[in-house]
C-alpha cells in the first residue's frame, strides 16, 4: 500500500468539480503540491489513493464510488464508443458490451457484480465493468490481459481465456470472498445459473446490470497502472515497522504475489535461519506455505548447515531427501543419455529414475 495522507476538500472545489465531501487519500509528493496552490486537483492521483483504499475487505468501499466513478468521468476522454482497447506495455483488454447471459469469468465483491469477461474469437478477453474498479478488481484485469508469450502462451495456459478459467477456480478466491476483497467467479451457463441449472436469485436479478463507458474504464486501468508501482513509499523490509505489522501489509498470502513478497520479507529481515521460518509460521494467513518458501530462500542462501540440528533430527525420510538434493545438484554433469558411452551409469540413473 503506498503512503497515503487524507485530503478534506473545500466547499468551493467540491462545487467545481462535483465530488461529494470525504476524505480523499492522496501520495505525501502529491499532498504537497496540493498545498502549494497549483490551481488544479491531481484528479489521477486522487483516483489511485480511493483505488487503494477501497481494495481492503474493511473499506466503506461502496461510499467510495460516487467520487471514483466521477473523477474517472473526468479524467476520461470524449470517446462515446461502445468498444474501446485499454493496453500497458505487457497487457491488453476489449472493454466493451458482455452477453451476461454466456459462459463468463465475474469479478464479485460481496452481492455486487463488478466486471464480467468474456472470450473473443482468438482467445484475448472483452471485459464489461460496472462499478468502479477497486486497486484489486484492475488487478485482476491486467493480469488476465498479459500478453501471450509465443511459446508458452499465457502463463502456460494456452491464451487469456484459458488462463482466466484456470485462476476463477483457484482457493484463493473463497478466502478473498471471506475477507470482503473483489475475487473471481466462474459462470457456466450464465449469471445467476448455478452449475445444476438452478437459478441463483440474487446474482440472476443482475442479468439487466448496463456497463459503464468504456472509456471510463480506461481511465481506471490507466491511473491505476501507471501510478501503481510507482509510489513515494520506503520498502517494508527498511521500514522499522514491527515484523507483524510489515507481514500484515503485505497481505496474507491466500495468494502467489502475498506468498511470495511475505516470504522474501522474511528472508530479507532474518537474524538466521530459525528467525526467519518462524517468523514466516507466525502470522494470521497462508503460513505453511510461506514458511515453506522462506525455508528455500534461505536454504539456498546459507546452506544446509543453518538449519538448526535439532529440527533435522526427527525429519522423516532425511536420508532420502539429501539424496535427492545432492542428485539435483550434480545431474547437469551427468554423462547420460543417447550419445554416452557410459553404459553403466546410463542403466544405474534410469533404475533410479525411471523416465529420466
Amino acid at each position: 500500500m503506498p503512503n497515503l495522507s487524507d485530503l478534506h476538500l473545500k466547499a468551493n472545489v467540491l462545487e467545481r468539480y462535483q465530488l461529494p465531501d470525504i476524505a480523499y487519500p492522496i501520495r505525501k509528493n502529491d499532498l504537497a503540491a496540493c498545498l502549494e496552490g497549483s490551481g488544479s486537483l491531481p484528479l489521477a492521483s486522487l483516483l489511485h489513493g480511493l483505488q487503494q483504499r477501497s481494495r481492503d475487505g474493511e473499506a466503506e468501499w461502496k461510499q467510495l464510488e460516487p467520487a471514483m466513478d466521477r473523477m474517472a468521468e473526468l479524467l476520461a476522454p470524449d470517446d462515446a464508443r461502445d468498444v474501446v482497447s485499454a493496453a500497458g506495455d505487457h497487457w491488453w483488454l476489449e472493454v466493451g458490451p458482455v452477453e451476461l447471459g454466456g459462459k463468463l469469468v465475474t469479478i464479485q465483491r460481496g452481492d455486487a457484480l463488478i466486471a464480467a469477461i468474456t472470450a473473443r474469437d482468438d482467445g484475448r478477453l472483452r471485459v464489461a465493468v460496472f462499478r468502479p474498479l477497486d486497486a484489486k478488481s484492475a488487478e485482476y484485469l491486467i493480469g488476465l490481459g498479459q500478453v501471450p508469450h509465443p511459446e508458452h502462451g499465457v502463463c502456460m495456459r494456452e491464451n487469456n481465456w484459458e488462463y482466466a478459467l484456470d485462476c476463477s477456480v483457484g482457493n484463493g478466491n473463497y478466502y478473498a470472498a471471506d475477507r470482503g476483497d473483489a475475487y473471481l467467479s466462474y459462470w457456466e451457463k450464465g449469471l445467476g445459473i448455478s452449475w445444476d441449472g438452478s437459478n441463483v436469485p440474487e446474482w440472476r436479478k443482475q442479468l439487466d446490470l448496463v456497463a459503464r463507458p468504456a472509456a471510463r474504464v480506461v481511465a481506471e486501468l490507466g491511473v491505476y497502472y501507471t501510478l501503481s508501482g510507482n509510489e513515494d513509499e520506503e520498502p517494508v523490509a527498511d521500514s522499522g515497522l514491527p515484523h507483524e505489522e510489515a507481514i500484515a501489509r503485505l497481505g496474507q498470502g491466500w495468494i502467489a504475489e502475498e506468498a511470495l513478497a511475505i516470504s522474501i520479507y522474511c528472508a530479507l529481515v532474518a537474524r538466521n535461519f530459525r528467525h526467519g521460518v518462524i517468523l514466516a509460521v507466525n502470522h494470521d494467513g497462508d503460513s505453511d506455505s510461506t514458511g515453506a518458501i522462506v525455508g528455500n530462500l534461505l536454504g539456498a542462501m546459507h546452506g544446509v548447515k543453518a538449519i538448526p540440528a535439532e529440527w533435522l533430527e526427527p525429519l522423516e525420510l532425511r536420508d532420502v531427501i539429501t539424496e535427492l538434493a545432492e542428485d539435483l545438484y550434480a545431474f547437469k554433469d551427468w554423462a547420460i543419455g543417447e550419445y554416452s558411452d557410459n553404459a553403466e551409469l546410463n542403466q544405474r540413473i534410469r533404475r533410479k529414475y525411471p523416465g529420466f
